[in-house]
């Protein structure tokens, strides 16, 4: 059965919203307009709205601890949607972690948003998005093909999620980014020959920064 289907695919469910939720995400839609799409930039308006509307002290005062998180989950990626963003849902399955999910939402600029297998959203810097991408590569799709118990797909408003293989993946993120991520092409024996056995070994050992 796939990991990811039209009922388990999507984003977490959202934390609990304020009663004034579509008008935020409204202004901050306007906000767009004038604001460069990049992680860092959407961030700073949108805590800044929030801030004014004085829904930050509020989730402090109610102890949300992951206040950067619910901003981005609940003020961001609303209306990134509407603006048709490109978001990756990563889904990983073994007996001994069981599933785990996680998000990617790339921006033109190279930087993203992610969500990692604890459902902590955060803004990656250009490396840190590359670096993200670039290890589902190495680590999950030898040879274009996807690891057992391992699944990729797109998430598209109104539909079905579209499943993906690990070319699409790399193409639709250099379509938005301008940046080709490696370890999709060639696959992983390739891949070590070029960067350096021990490179990819350190990769490997690692859970990256999603934590897949």
């Amino acid at each position: 059965m796939p990991l990811i289907s039209s009922v388990t695919y999507g984003l977490r469910p959202k934390q609990p919203d304020s009663p004034d939720s579509t008008t935020a995400e409204s202004s901050l839609g306007q906000a767009l307009l004038t604001c460069p799409l990049n992680a860092r930039s959407l961030l700073f308006e949108a805590k800044h709205q929030c801030a004014e509307r004085g829904e930050l002290v509020k989730l402090i005062m109610g102890g949300t601890r992951r206040v950067t998180s619910w901003v981005i989950e609940n003020r961001i990626l609303p209306v990134l949607r509407d603006r048709d963003a490109r978001i990756f849902n990563f889904a990983a399955s073994s007996q001994k972690t069981g599933r785990l999910s996680a998000w990617l939402v790339p921006l033109p600029e190279g930087d993203a948003f992610g969500c990692d297998t604890s459902g902590r959203w955060s803004a990656l810097a250009k490396y840190e998005a590359m670096s993200a991408i670039q290890y589902i590569g190495f680590r999950y799709a030898p040879e274009n093909r996807w690891t057992s118990g391992f699944e990729a797909a797109l998430e598209v408003p109104g539909q079905a999620p579209r499943l993906l293989e690990p070319l699409e993946v790399a193409s639709i993120w250099e379509e938005v980014t301008g940046a080709k991520p490696l370890g999709f092409v060639n696959g992983v024996l390739d891949e070590m020959e070029a960067l350096g056995f021990k490179l990819v070994c350190r990769i490997f050992n690692a859970h990256g920064r999603l934590g897949l």
